[in-house]
């Protein structure tokens, strides 16, 4: 029994330092005023995913402290922005800042992003956001999914019920508490655990989960839900007002990057659909899409994937965080132009 121990022992040492899966995040905040975030002035580690070591700032996110007093732009979003995959300093928000740094332009830029947050949750701490932050425009990071599972009682913070309410997840709440003390269990068997979800995740085909999550909505419409992107951007419009901007991510596959095209499935239809909507009711819309899918045939370079991860999926790499951080540029830039053209 003893042998058997210290293999195991032996095993979790080598599976989490010598192949380099070790994995280290925080607990989250009890400060729920605006939704679950991680403690201030923490340290996260990934090396499941990407090789990357963030730490938090004074409101528990993965970005330098904020000044209230400074101009800035605040971008809210889920895992694609939060990104602990990659060092500060690589993320699309940083980038974007080091650009406008470099130009003479005073705006600071603020990643308060959180995996696993969705519309619902922008939308219910909104308010809060607002007032705590005053931002001169707040960026919101969504796909297809971010719409869509903000109306499923199974999300971290808020949902939208049938009678079109946002509501607490509440049920949640005892769920997280046992699963924040885990994480900051012994990082050796937190991992442990870690790598055998990823790898039963896998196993099941990660797209899969995915698209099971949309059929959902497939199978009962038969066409996109029109009712459930207007309810949301309107929303979001409500809210924030002229400072909203939405920056849009289609779910791009590895095949599509490799085409340069978007095969016409339901998720090109909801896109089509979220951009004329954007159109329509004046809401800033910097989309991503083409620029990421002709990317690829232009560089050779993929925009999502790790080296000890699935290539091609996943969350954004190096090269990802370059591109998002360019056509936000490119968008400031047309548009502070145009305005001009008009005041003058």
């Amino acid at each position: 029994m003893k042998k058997y121990l210290i293999a195991l022992i032996l095993n979790i040492i080598i599976w989490n330092f010598i192949l380099g899966t070790y994995n280290m995040f925080p607990k989250t905040s009890d400060d729920l005023t605006f939704g679950r975030h991680f403690i201030s002035d923490a340290k996260i580690v990934n090396r499941i995913e990407g090789n990357a070591v963030n730490y938090t700032n004074n409101y528990g996110y993965l970005d330098d402290d904020f000044i209230k007093e400074e101009d800035n732009i605040i971008i809210l979003g889920d895992s694609i922005t939060e990104a602990n995959q990659v060092r500060k300093e690589e993320k699309y928000v940083q980038r974007l800042e080091a650009k406008w740094e470099g130009k003479g332009i005073d705006l600071k830029v603020h990643n308060f992003a959180v995996a696993g947050k969705n519309a619902a949750d922008y939308i219910y701490f909104g308010p809060k956001y607002l007032e705590e932050f005053n931002p001169e425009y707040v960026i919101i990071q969504l796909t297809v999914n971010d719409i869509l599972d903000s109306f499923h009682p199974y999300n971290n913070n808020i949902y939208i019920d049938e009678q079109s309410r946002l509501v607490p997840y509440e049920s949640f709440s005892t769920l997280f508490k046992y699963k924040n003390e885990f994480t900051t269990m012994n990082p050796l068997f937190y991992n442990t655990y870690v790598k055998l979800k990823s790898y039963l995740i896998n196993r099941s085909n990660q797209q899969g989960i995915r698209l099971r999550l949309l059929q959902k909505d497939i199978d009962q419409y038969n066409i996109i839900d029109e009712k459930k992107v207007n309810f949301v951007l309107s929303k979001l419009k409500e809210v924030y007002g002229e400072k909203l901007i939405i920056l849009y991510f289609h779910n791009i596959s590895l095949e599509e990057q490799y085409n340069g095209q978007i095969d016409d499935d339901i998720y090109y239809e909801y896109y089509t659909f979220i951009k004329q909507y954007c159109i329509n009711n004046q809401i800033h819309l910097i989309d991503t899409t083409y620029s990421m899918l002709t990317h690829f045939n232009k560089t050779g370079k993929l925009i999502n994937g790790f080296v000890n991860h699935r290539i091609g999926t996943g969350h954004l790499n190096l090269e990802g965080h370059r591109v998002v951080a360019q056509v936000i540029d490119d968008y400031f830039i047309q548009y502070i132009e145009d305005r001009w053209v008009q005041n003058n």
